[in-house]
């Protein structure tokens, strides 16, 4: 499920796996799915929120 919300954000954001922005999104989903959010449509909402402030570091 994290990969799937990962891939598709890269794939929104034309952003490389690899990129600073990407590894940082990818913590971010796995520190909140640690933290209890379970639902796909949660996790997507969450990550596009802070998806925009990602892509500036």
């Amino acid at each position: 499920m994290i990969k799937d919300i990962y891939d598709e954000w890269c794939a929104a954001r034309c952003c490389s796996k690899d990129s600073p922005s990407a590894i940082k999104a990818a913590q971010e989903l796995i520190s909140m799915f640690e933290h209890g959010v379970r639902s796909k449509d949660d996790l997507r909402i969450m990550i596009g929120t802070i998806g925009a402030h990602l892509l500036k570091h």
